[in-house]
């Protein structure tokens, strides 16, 4: 949808009892590692070892089921990769925020 917003449909025999709608919407407020922090959701130190491993870029896996932040945890990590880094991303629904200007995105 063109506020990002993500629209899902499913009619049988997907949805068993009958048609299904879901509409999944973001917050245009892209969180920082110190608001991740500030609202208890990672420590300090957490965010300190993240930036860490981004700044020296170690593979780091963020994982976690639907709706427990892994794009906001990413949106915020992203705000450590330089800008001249070539990002390249391959997201089943493109979420992800991104502000360095060398992006290439990919939807499966």
């Amino acid at each position: 949808m063109l506020d990002g917003s993500r629209f899902n449909a499913a009619i049988r025999p997907v949805g068993v009892d009958g048609p299904l709608v879901s509409i999944r919407k973001f917050s245009k407020n892209k969180l920082g590692l110190h608001k991740l922090v500030e609202f208890g959701a990672i420590t300090q130190n957490m965010a300190e070892v993240l930036a860490a491993a981004v700044h020296a870029r170690k593979t780091t896996i963020i994982s976690g089921g639907t709706g427990t932040g892994k794009t906001t945890m990413l949106n915020a990590l992203s705000a450590f990769i330089p800008e001249d880094e070539r990002l390249i991303t391959i997201e089943d629904a493109a979420e992800l925020q991104l502000q360095q200007p060398h992006v290439a995105r990919m939807e499966t």
